[in-house]
Order: structure tokens, then sequence, then C-alpha cells
């Protein structure tokens, strides 16, 4: 059975850019390394050059100080992600495990008010 796939979030391909640059890497490389296209590549080499988060000396692209304090906060921002997604599991599985409430009968009432007998109603002949 294939598992569903997941699209990559901008900060997933920020940090596979960012981590494939540490030691200097060439573009078709980085390319490969990132699992980017040729547009995609182009689009984020621009994007993270402009930031000051990569460097191209001519020959191979370097992630920048700036681009190792970022490659920093994104790893939190991946822990912190992946942290919430198993919570988030642990309280769906556990939902799963508890019985259903009926909150709509509770003490004969119907959401705050009487609930009305069938054949009750008023009705006005006039």
């Amino acid at each position: 059975m294939l598992l569903p796939r997941k699209k990559r979030t901008k900060y997933d391909i920020e940090y596979d850019i960012l981590t494939a640059c540490k030691n200097g890497i060439r573009k078709t490389a980085l390319m490969y390394k990132a699992n980017l296209s040729y547009e995609l590549a182009n689009k984020y080499i621009s994007k993270l050059k402009g930031q000051g988060y990569i460097s191209f000396d001519g020959i191979l692209y370097h992630t920048t100080e700036n681009g190792l304090k970022r490659l920093e906060d994104l790893e939190k921002f991946r822990k912190a992600r992946e942290e919430f997604q198993q919570l988030s599991e642990s309280l769906r599985k556990s939902s799963y495990e508890m019985p259903e409430e009926d909150t709509t009968k509770k003490g004969g009432k119907f959401f705050g008010r009487d609930r009305k007998k069938e054949g009750s109603h008023n009705i006005h002949q006039g």
C-alpha cells in the first residue's frame, strides 16, 4: 500500500537548500540533493540569495552566517511541528476510544429549550 504523498512546505524546501549548501555545492547537485526542479531551484536560489542566506562564488553555492541562523530556526520549527503532529495524533487516537455522549437530549431539553411533545402545537384557528 502506498502512503499518501505529503507536499513540502516552503520552509521544508528552504531547510533542504540551506542544508545542502553548508559545505558548498554546485547548482545541479543542489537540485538533486534538495529534490528540486530547475524552475523551483532558480526561484528559491534567487530568494535565498536576496535574503542573504546563501552566496555564490562563481562555482559553488554556500550557506552564509545568516543562513546558518535561519537553518537553526528552521530546525526548531521542524521539531515543534513534529511534536505538534504527534500530540495531535495522540489526541485523535484517544478521542476514538471515548464513548460518544448525546448532548442534544439532556434533561428533556433540546439546546436549552424544553422539547415540545408531538401533537402539542398550539394552532390558532380563526
